[in-house]
């Protein structure tokens, strides 16, 4: 079935439908909105209230409450004196908390004590205190230490303390013991192999950090206890590859090429690769006969920018499997079946501000994903900066604090213990569905890379560093002690191992790697061409009066009174609209009235007699039908009785006449469409078809310019209402609205992790202006100008507003890309550069995005002032069948072309304002042609431009930034080389800022570009 057949079926069913579809719409209500499940939250809540004291309990904390301090001290402070550095260089001070002489127990060490509701890690309830401080010290000052007491709830506090307490009930059997020490002798023989056959390879081995390998090993056990089915992990450089091999099953040969300098990628792939620390996979791995599936992605080198983007990708799965938030099962969690693994640096992770965005968000609705599990590599050194240079707290996972997160500390040295504190953080993340921080508090082998060397920084650390057995050598040696296997099985495992490492080094001359790009959720793509496409994007104009009336506040029946009013009024064509309001309404006399008016049409005469004949109901709708819309909807409303009213939502007054009865009127007149409109559709068009929709973004549901409104709030009960999410009965695909934090960096990565993992959703960013993407400049260089998905849309425009506000900084954009000054581009180009001028050209980007079958990022100049510009809004005719995106847009005017002597090119709303100082100077022989698409470049629709006007000698290019930013420098050469026309420039001249912050100055530079311009 094609997309616009869908399209009518979902209309035609909505039309036989005489039921109501109520969908859960608000989530300041207890339904929650598409997106976001209240009902996940409320699962969460201690039913069972677990955090609760016995009677027996509290009276035995009364009566040994000096105890009680003691424990909670151990709790709080047990951590400092921790045995966590394997190096045993970190200094542990004195903890005052800790003295009994505080707590008047200095005498008291023989006693018996209760432990009922005080502690739980003893198998017996009553201890000598002495006994009891043994135990606490093991426990909170052993190789792992924790940070639970500032958590929120009472009910984390004892949940925690209960388990941790009990942690040495987690038991590493023999065989598991026998394997770890295997899986840690393998990381430790790849390190090897390379070092041998690659010496000079910067392969940021696992060295001193094998114990990382226990942790995921861990955790993807655990991932078959918790019900996880998927895992988005990111990782940053450091023992990717040992990860990647040992555990993740992933080829050494297609590592081998790459040290080699070869490709990576398969035949045919279109790409220019990355660097060896930065390979990537997907796999299916089997724990406990059970299929996890795991996305490792993609890592640039600017550390900890794969936080957001793996996040936003495991939403996304979230959304594919219709689970957590996006789930309609009532007893839904956030984090089922999902699990987002992120592993970050020390020095990186108290460093990186995005490592606080992403946290920032990890809890917000329409961002959660039930709770990341973090693993916190933790070399005690940042490339040569040692910790206490490198930040000012005591931990470097003391960020998570900031959020309320629990912290677990563990020293590498005892990999059974990082077993253990994994398995811990794994049962919290089950129970809370909240993050987590595993800190593995290693040591760095060798220096930043493997040809550094570190002793020039840190020659104490090294000196230990050099001196000491490896961490799998210590453990293969406790375990061959212990009598669990001969160091003989051990040796073995090594050396098939290196057999192994060995097959696949020669299989580097002969080897073809095997497609991995648009396959599972992309196989229904394919990689764009050299040629540019056309794509017809149109919807028939009677399916969007259909979407447009619906997306206006769709459920509320005073709306649908006044859509068929206005119908009745117009007459024409009329008689679906009636059937459609009447199977839709709420009441029942309202419904006959819908009816009548259907078999009517024309007969103004029948209506009158049928509205005398009710006159217990309609006796004033007679007089009402010629009055002004707003008050026709207002008067009908007072005839309903109070019961009757169901599903109303008070909108804005303001709202109501300036926006929905506006709108509702452009629909009926099929003209006046302003760019909110046309998004509407377009959003409304693509759910229909089958297409989720995603906005995000700071204030993206009202919008910055409170333009869009496409989330509506009840002025009397708070309650948010998404009208594209009633569009029909039979809707399968949702708008969620993402009203984010002030974030750019974190959030532009996570809507890019979301669009990655869903080809066939369109996702959108707008910024709140478009300077305001320089703070997420990382994502955008590292991501969005390298994938394949995600639209920003950036309100651009020279206005007045300063430096900041102003341009959208389009030139930046126009150096990511690779379109060519000497030839021609195609739909290959890796970024799509647009500055539309009406509202129909962004209705038709917008579509065009999704119903193509490749996939390009989309990069929108987004409107300021032609929001509401009346120039700049278009017809449903201009989006109906057989219409489409138009690269260039030709001078609309009626001068005869034959008259021009002067071709202004420009972009964007400054189009407007050059129509308009033309009419002002009556300056009939200059024509504008205006270059919606930048990127790729439209050779051949300007070449085609140039043949309409013969006479032309004067050939200008005509901006409204300065000379040294806009698209200047980028059209010129192309006009040049492509084109064979040598353009004059007229703009701003050239400036250190995007724009002025004085008022007389900016109505100067525009004198001097206009003069420029017509002069």
């Amino acid at each position: 079935m094609s997309s616009l057949s869908r399209i009518h079926l979902i209309a035609s069913k909505f039309l036989r439908s005489s039921g109501r579809f109520v969908s859960a719409a608000h989530y300041h209500s207890k339904d929650g909105a598409y997106g976001h499940n209240s009902s996940c939250d409320s699962n969460l809540l201690d039913r069972n209230n677990e955090s609760s004291f016995s009677k027996t309990e509290l009276d035995n904390r009364i009566r040994h409450s000096k105890v009680v301090q003691l424990v909670e001290a151990y709790r709080t402070h047990g951590h400092k004196i921790a045995h966590l550095d394997p190096l045993n260089l970190m200094e542990r001070k004195p903890v005052p908390e800790l003295d009994l002489n505080l707590y008047g127990l200095q005498d008291d060490l023989g006693s018996n004590v209760n432990t009922e509701g005080v502690f739980y890690g003893s198998e017996t309830q009553h201890l000598k205190i002495i006994d009891l401080l043994q135990k606490l010290e093991k426990t909170y000052s052993g190789n792992i230490g924790a940070e639970f007491q500032h958590l929120q709830t009472q009910e984390e506090r004892v949940w925690f303390a209960r388990l941790f307490e009990s942690k040495d009930t987690i038991q590493t059997s023999p065989d598991e013991k026998v394997d770890l020490a295997k899986l840690l002798l393998r990381c430790q023989a790849f390190d090897h192999f390379i070092a041998t056959k690659f010496a000079t390879v910067k392969r940021y081995g696992g060295e001193g950090g094998e114990s990382m390998m226990a942790c995921f090993d861990e955790i993807f056990m655990g991932c078959t206890k918790h019900g996880i089915e998927n895992i988005v992990m990111c990782m940053p450089h450091r023992g990717r590859l040992n990860f990647m091999t040992c555990l993740l099953n992933f080829p050494p040969v297609i590592m081998f090429r790459k040290m080699k300098g070869m490709t990576e990628l398969p035949p045919g792939a279109q790409g220019i690769g990355d660097v060896l620390s930065h390979l990537y996979t997907s796999v299916d791995l089997v724990y406990n006969s059970k299929n996890v599936h795991l996305s490792l992605i993609p890592n640039p080198s600017h550390l900890e920018a794969n936080n957001p983007v793996s996040a936003g990708k495991a939403r996304s799965k979230l959304q594919t499997l219709q689970s957590g938030h996006y789930s309609t099962n009532k007893d839904a969690k956030p984090g089922d079946k999902v699990l987002c693994l992120q592993v970050h640096g020390d020095a990186s992770f108290t460093g990186q501000g995005v490592v606080a965005e992403t946290f920032c968000f990890a809890d917000a609705p329409h961002f959660s994903t039930g709770g990341s599990i973090h693993v916190v590599v933790n070399n005690q050194v940042g490339f040569t900066t040692e910790a206490d240079r490198g930040r000012s707290s005591s931990y470097c996972s003391d960020i998570a604090k900031m959020n309320g997160y629990p912290v677990i500390h563990v020293n590498a040295d005892c990999p059974e213990d990082v077993k253990r504190a994994t398995a811990i953080a794994m049962e919290y993340r089950a129970k809370f569905q909240r993050d987590i921080v595993i800190d593995l508090v290693c040591f760095r082998r060798w220096g930043h890379n493997e040809i550094d060397e570190p002793a020039f920084t840190q020659p104490i650390m090294y000196k230990v560093i050099n001196s000491r057995m490896s961490i799998p050598d210590l453990y293969a040696q406790k375990v061959v002690s212990a009598g669990f296997c001969e160091q003989k099985d051990l040796t073995e495992a090594v050396q098939q191992f290196n057999n192994y490492l060995s097959e696949h080094l020669n299989e580097v001359p002969s080897h073809e790697n095997k497609p991995f790009h648009l396959q599972d959720q992309w196989s229904s793509l394919v990689q764009a061409g050299d040629n540019i496409t056309v794509w017809d994007t149109g919807v028939p104009v009677e399916s969007l009066k259909f979407i447009g009336s619906k997306e206006q506040n769709g459920d509320d029946w005073r709306t649908e009174a006044s859509f068929a009013i206005m119908l009745w009024k117009e007459k024409k064509n009329a008689k679906t609209k009636y059937i459609c309001a009447s199977n839709k309404c709420q009441t029942k006399a309202l419904g006959e009235f819908y009816h009548l008016m259907a078999q009517m049409q024309d007969d103004d005469e029948k209506f009158v007699s049928y509205l005398r004949m009710k006159q217990d109901k309609f006796d004033q709708l007679l007089n009402l039908v010629s009055e002004d819309l707003t008050k026709t909807a207002t008067n009908i409303c007072k005839l309903i009785s109070p019961e009757e009213r169901l599903f109303v939502k008070k909108i804005h007054p303001t709202l109501q006449r300036g926006h929905v009865d506006k709108r509702l009127k452009s629909l009926t007149d099929g003209k006046d469409i302003d760019w909110a409109t046309a998004e509407a559709l377009a959003m409304g068009s693509l759910l229909c078809q089958g297409f989720h929709v995603r906005i995000s973004g700071q204030d993206v549901g009202r919008g910055t310019f409170s333009h869009r409104h496409c989330m509506l709030v009840d002025q009397e009960t708070d309650q948010i209402y998404i009208p594209l999410n009633n569009i029909s009965e039979s809707q399968d695909a949702f708008l969620e609205v993402a009203n984010s934090a002030l974030s750019e960096e974190g959030v532009l990565g996570f809507e890019y992790g979301f669009s990655i993992d869903k080809p066939t959703a369109l996702v959108i960013w707008e910024a709140q202006f478009g300077d305001f993407f320089n703070a997420a400049q990382t994502i955008v260089d590292t991501y969005v100008t390298s994938g394949e998905c995600l639209v920003m849309v950036l309100p651009n425009g020279m206005d007045g507003a300063g430096p900041e506000h102003s341009s959208c900084r389009i030139e930046r954009f126009l150096q990511l890309c690779d379109s060519k000054e000497d030839k021609v581009d195609g739909d290959n180009v890796n970024v799509q550069i647009v500055n539309p001028t009406t509202a129909a050209q962004y209705f038709h980007l917008l579509r065009r995005q999704m119903v193509r079958n490749f996939q390009k990022p989309l990069i929108v100049a987004g409107p300021k002032t032609l929001l509401r510009l009346p120039a700049a809004s278009s017809t449903l005719a201009e989006m109906a069948p057989g219409t489409h995106f138009q690269p260039v847009l030709a001078d609309s005017s009626t001068m005869v072309a034959a008259d021009v002597k002067r071709l202004v090119f420009c972009s964007g709303k400054h189009y407007y304002a050059l129509v308009a100082e033309r009419e002002r100077l009556a300056a009939k022989h200059v024509a504008f042609i205006r270059l919606e698409s930048l990127c790729p470049f439209p050779t051949t629709e300007v070449q085609a431009v140039l043949k309409q006007y013969p006479n032309v000698s004067d050939f200008v290019w005509s901006q409204e930034e300065h000379r040294n930013m806009g698209a200047w420098s980028f059209v010129n050469p192309r006009f040049k080389n492509l084109v064979g026309c040598e353009l004059r420039y007229a703009g701003r001249e050239v400036l250190g800022a995007p724009a002025v912050g004085i008022g007389e100055l900016h109505k100067k530079e525009i004198e001097s570009l206009m003069t420029a311009t017509f002069s």
